[in-house]
């Protein structure tokens, strides 16, 4: 008996020496951080936008996640959630998406937003009623009114807009309001500044069509001008970019020797038909140019059916699909077709081109993150991860308040820009160019920002569309980058230095007439980054064209 009782003693002893080796726990899990990333599942907007978050959060949680003291110090991971929102093929009920991320999965943070259509019942419908509110970054949206009040989207009875519709117009501690200033642009700059990027590549290559073609002025007129058609999305975000551009290059036409012939305008999702139909027309009115708006699955479509209609006209402008790797072959529609080929798009990042002393980390870390795929603009999701960790760390504390007042004026390095945001509204200084009441930056915050870049103190620029936590644009800021495919292959042209010579019979200068108009710049004759090349014509095309328009 005695043994029996030592034995299992024994036995007990020796399970106690080994089980619990075998069953150590490990360290205990940091309390979390929950991002919530709403996107759109399937679409390569939504991949990236996804992937992008999801790449900061390793690398922070990598690296010892975010340290809070209050007392005592607090580690924090960050956890990236997210959500399909199905914005691109079904808008008006991405809010939902939103609102699980906050009510069920505890997210304290929001990034996305791509579609405007989904933003503004993200904000109506959630933001404007949570309690608190959550600081949301928009990756993906540029509709200037999203950070300016949404009554600024829908017609005012008064005829001006009254003091009271959002951001600019509210104190910080604002019950009616006051979530908008937790709302932030983190990529791309907002509708206005589109305008000017999508310009100033369009005037680079108008000038080079010009001189390929020897369509230059004759001393006393233009024998043959620029023909452009102006080919984009019927969404609110597009709408002030297509009406604009069909405005400026009618506007400046007889300045610069164009021609602007037709506008069509599309779904985001429109079918071939549909996009054949137009791309006949703009064949049709004999053009050198197509300048695009497009965000959507449908440029695809309209890539593919260039090439279907071996269209010979150069499309500049946005593109979205066209800033991934995958285009030239998601489009090319036969040997021997134009297809994609030599299309220019405006993007954020570019093979070979650094920005940033972070972008080319970035890119190749994003590279083996993705299995290969290279960031479109959704990607700077991974900035606006980084934004919040910073912003968090800088003051010592989660509070939504400070975290918003520290980003609106800390200045930081992104994967693309040197980013910062306009500041708040000094209630005083307004915009009425465009017959309303707009509220404005004033000229000397305008000037403090960008004296060392080519700003005219003379021209007393007041920054409009308004842009209070929208993102600076312009040299030393948020540019952009110009791509084009040249056959397989996409390079940088724009923003290309030297392209300020004089055009017209009156000396005028394109890229700063444009520049100084829509945003008081004058920079393009200086302002480039290393690994920027020139525009291609492609001879076919002159050939052609000069078929059409023989020169006298």
């Amino acid at each position: 008996m005695k043994r029996i009782v030592f034995l299992i003693i024994a036995t007990l002893l020796v399970l106690g020496l080994i089980l619990p080796g075998c069953g150590t726990p490990g360290p205990t899990p940091r309390p979390k951080i929950v991002i919530g990333v709403p996107y759109p599942f399937g679409d390569i907007q939504g991949t990236n936008l996804l992937a992008g978050a999801q790449m900061a959060a390793a690398e922070i949680n990598a690296a010892g996640g975010v340290n809070v003291t209050t007392g005592n110090t607090t580690t924090y991971d960050i956890q990236i959630v997210g959500r399909n929102d199905n914005e691109i093929a079904d808008a008006a009920n991405a809010w939902k998406a939103v609102d699980y991320l906050i009510n069920t999965a505890g997210a304290k943070f929001i990034v996305g937003g791509f579609r405007t259509e989904a933003a503004i019942p993200m904000l109506t419908q959630v933001f404007a009623t949570e309690t608190p509110s959550v600081p949301f970054l928009i990756t993906g949206s540029a509709t200037a009114e999203l950070l300016s009040g949404l009554g600024l989207l829908y017609p005012s009875p008064s005829g001006n807009w009254p003091l009271g519709s959002g951001t600019p117009y509210f104190e910080a501690n604002s019950t009616t309001s006051g979530f908008y200033k937790y709302i932030f642009r983190t990529t791309p700059f907002n509708t206005g500044f589109l305008l000017a990027a999508v310009f100033g590549m369009f005037t680079q290559v108008a000038q080079q069509i010009q001189s390929d073609a020897g369509w230059g002025w004759n001393g006393t007129a233009w024998p043959n001008r620029v023909r452009v058609a102006v080919v984009g999305e019927n969404l609110t975000w597009a709408a002030p970019i297509v009406g604009g551009l069909a405005a400026l290059v009618s506007a400046y036409k007889d300045a610069f020797g164009w021609n602007y012939t037709l506008t069509r305008t599309f779904s985001d999702k429109a079918d071939s038909g549909v996009v054949a139909a137009a791309l006949d027309a703009v064949q049709a009115a004999q053009n050198q140019i197509i300048l695009t708006v497009m965000s959507g699955p449908v440029g695809i479509t309209f890539g593919t059916q260039m090439g279907a209609r071996n269209i010979t006209a150069i499309p500049v402008g946005i593109n979205v699909e066209a800033q991934g790797l995958n285009y030239y072959a998601s489009t090319q529609y036969s040997p021997g077709k134009y297809g994609s080929s030599y299309e220019v798009t405006l993007g954020t990042y570019a093979q070979g081109v650094n920005t940033t002393g972070k972008t080319a980390k970035f890119l190749a870390d994003y590279q083996t993150f993705t299995g290969g795929a290279f960031p479109i603009y959704t990607a700077a999701s991974y900035d606006a991860v980084y934004a919040i960790k910073e912003a968090i760390v800088g003051t010592n504390s989660l509070d939504i308040d400070l975290i918003s007042d520290y980003m609106r004026a800390t200045p930081r390095e992104s994967t693309s820009m040197p980013a910062q945001f306009y500041p708040v509204w000094d209630q005083v200084t307004h915009n009425t160019s465009s017959g309303r009441e707009l509220p404005a930056q004033n000229s000397t915050v305008i000037a403090a920002l960008y004296a060392a870049n080519g700003y005219d103190a003379a021209f007393n620029f007041t920054m409009h569309p308004y842009t209070t936590n929208d993102l600076v644009f312009g040299p030393g800021y948020a540019t952009g980058i110009g791509v084009q495919w040249i056959n397989t292959t996409q390079v940088a042209m724009w923003p290309k230095a030297g392209f300020d010579a004089p055009l017209g019979p009156l000396g005028y200068k394109p890229q700063t007439t444009m520049t100084r108009k829509l945003c008081g710049l004058n920079w393009s004759n200086t302002f480039t980054y290393p690994g920027i090349l020139s525009a291609v014509i492609p001879a076919a095309y002159v050939t052609q064209w000069q078929t059409w328009f023989p020169y006298p």
